[in-house]
């Protein structure tokens, strides 16, 4: 079951990140190249009154494995979302180096 659920999990990451949309191609932070260090600052991000995660820190190097883990609904997808550029986070920044 565990396996399953975690190929599910992965097609799921696989589908975010193979999104393109227009709004992606514009985002000025995604033009500058392949950044070597991703670093996320007290991100939130909300859906309306809903807040679906709030204050996430975290470094992402070049070439870093890392597995985004939660139960269902807990705003693994969404996070991704923000961190790719997809969505604008409600509070927080997103440095690219």
């Amino acid at each position: 079951e565990q396996v399953s659920t975690a190929r599910g999990a992965l097609a799921r990451v696989d589908d975010v990140l193979r999104t393109t949309t227009p709004e992606l191609a514009q985002k000025p932070m995604l033009s500058r190249g392949v950044a070597t260090v991703l670093e996320a600052k007290h991100l939130s991000f909300s859906f309306g009154d809903r807040r679906v995660f709030s204050d996430v820190s975290l470094t992402l190097r070049r070439g870093q494995v890392v597995a985004v883990v939660g139960a269902s609904g807990a705003g693994k997808t969404t996070l991704l979302r923000v961190v790719a550029g997809l969505l604008e986070p409600s509070h927080g920044s997103l440095i690219l180096d």
